[in-house]
């Protein structure tokens, strides 16, 4: 079962109580994502390890400060191992995006109201 992984609570902290600052983060955070969500699954196609251990960095940094926890987690073994064990890789990769576009749509979902 994959860990539900919600930032709203950390982005509303961050905007306090200010609507207009939680619909921009809401903004910025879908468009950085989604952008570094396609460039991993690339990155994976092309075997290019390298970049996909600076992308995982690139994304630990949001995940770390909205306190999401297993993207946290993912984004360190993709930093640490990506291309070691490429079946493992795959997996790590496939699972943050998995993670990464329901927030995605969470956060799509909030944005409405």
């Amino acid at each position: 079962m994959m860990e539900k992984s919600n930032p709203i609570p950390e982005i509303e902290k961050i905007a306090r109580g200010n609507d207009q600052t939680k619909k921009e983060l809401i903004e910025i955070f879908i468009r950085q994502i989604s952008k570094q969500v396609k460039q991993i699954n690339d990155y994976k196609e092309a075997k290019d390890w390298d970049e996909l251990k600076k992308i995982a960095h690139t994304m630990k940094s949001s995940f770390l400060y909205l306190r999401m926890k297993r993207p946290i987690e993912l984004a360190n073994l993709l930093m640490e191992t990506s291309g070691i064990e490429i079946e493992t890789t795959s997996k790590q990769v496939n699972e943050l995006s998995a993670i990464c576009l329901l927030v995605i749509s969470e956060l799509k979902n909030e944005d409405i109201k």
